[in-house]
């Protein structure tokens, strides 16, 4: 990281414009799945809106690319690996916002497009969110220590703000602030300069305030507010999150954390919800192919699951597959990596749902409280799995 020493960057502007895009989805997301379902020209409307928020997206992830990641790469050197999962998320996502805005343009004209439109925001959701919340999480933190508040509205000004019109402008500013307190609502108005910011506020605020009312109406979506990430926890879906990655330092090499985590019977020791685990078939050694079976806790429930290594790479990589049901009702890649880091090591470890049976998830998460919000207890087995490679 630098050792460039200034005032952090002032980087709140980015976490109000993803809490915007969270509490916009998760408005249509109430309102399409509530009766009475909207009419014509409301259909219309909440269609016309999912798709300016998808172009606003797309516009808000190139003027990442193109001008906020770069500026970083080229202060901080040691951010390198943070920003290829930023723009990595990024592709990642496209297809997902390219998939919503042709569901909007078919519900648009077909009301029996609904359930299109739905699942379409629920798939968005299931890659936009935690990218949204890693990257105010993550990558934020790293963007304040490497620039300054002043390179920072440069970067907002060039991309965010110059190649839109006085008019888009308008209708994206009444949006972003929807719902904020007077603090936030100037911290986003200071953005452009003082004579067309008294316009932007005085002209635009009557047509977006008709607007938002006709798609989201007085009921429960009109009352929902910015959402940040600490409120998400999947509320809008009511389903699991299919990935994570959590991360933490072992002042231990890495040949240490690896012997601890290629020894499955050694698990309890630092797993909150896998208590134990035993090898199955004779081999006794970590390799691609080889089972095992841990027995897993979550409040009140116990169950057994089978567990196959598909990576095993010492002392760096290991991974394995989960069986439900012979792979068949899901399936789940967990991946430990294992970088050196100064004298000690950095541990990041990843899971992803490779298959799930449909509903499935939506079961887990009224089932499995634990599991709606995962990080803090992820983060918890790597510190201690940290401690005991340091013993």
């Amino acid at each position: 990281m630098s050792t460039t020493t200034h005032q952090p960057a002032d980087t709140r502007s980015m976490g109000i414009v993803h809490s915007a895009l969270r509490r916009d989805l998760r408005r249509a997301r109430v309102v399409l799945g509530s009766p009475p379902h909207p009419d014509d020209a409301r259909r219309r409307a909440i269609a016309d809106h999912l798709t300016w928020m998808m172009a606003f997206l797309h516009m808000h992830h190139t003027g990442e690319d193109a001008g906020l990641w770069p500026l970083i790469r080229s202060r901080n050197p040691g951010a390198a690996a943070l920003l290829d999962d930023m723009e990595a998320d990024h592709l990642r996502i496209a297809p997902a916002v390219d998939a919503l805005i042709d569901a909007a343009f078919d519900y648009r004209t077909d009301p029996d497009a609904r359930d299109g439109l739905i699942n379409a925001l629920d798939r968005l959701s299931d890659v936009l969110l935690p990218h949204l919340e890693r990257e105010e999480l993550e990558a934020m933190p790293v963007v304040a220590e490497t620039i300054t508040t002043a390179e920072f509205r440069n970067v907002e000004h060039e991309y965010f703000v110059k190649p839109k019109g006085f008019a888009e402008l308008g209708r994206e500013g009444h949006w972003v602030v929807d719902g904020l307190g007077d603090e936030e609502r100037q911290m986003i108005y200071g953005v452009v300069p003082a004579i067309p910011r008294f316009v932007l506020v005085h002209g635009f605020a009557r047509g977006y305030r008709r607007r938002a009312d006709h798609m989201w109406g007085h009921g429960a979506a009109s009352r929902i507010g910015p959402v940040t990430p600490r409120h998400e926890e999947r509320i809008m879906t009511r389903r699991l999150a299919h990935n994570g990655r959590t991360e933490s330092y072992a002042d231990a090499p890495p040949e240490a954390v690896f012997e601890i985590i290629a020894d499955v019977t050694r698990v309890g020791e630092w797993s909150h919800e896998c208590r134990g685990a035993h090898w199955v078939g004779p081999e006794r050694e970590a390799a691609p192919g080889v089972r095992f079976r841990g027995t897993n806790r979550s409040g009140i429930y116990l169950w057994s699951r089978g567990c196959e290594f598909t990576v095993v790479e010492p002392p760096h990589v290991l991974a394995w597959k989960t069986r439900g049901l012979m792979a068949v009702l899901d399936c789940t890649e967990w991946r430990i990596t294992l970088e050196p880091h100064g004298r000690g090591t950095r541990i990041v470890q990843t899971y992803e749902v490779l298959r799930i049976a449909p509903g499935l998830d939506r079961i887990y998460w009224f089932l499995v409280k634990g599991h709606r919000d995962r990080r803090a207890a992820l983060g918890e087995d790597l510190g201690r799995l940290a401690e005991l490679a340091a013993a």
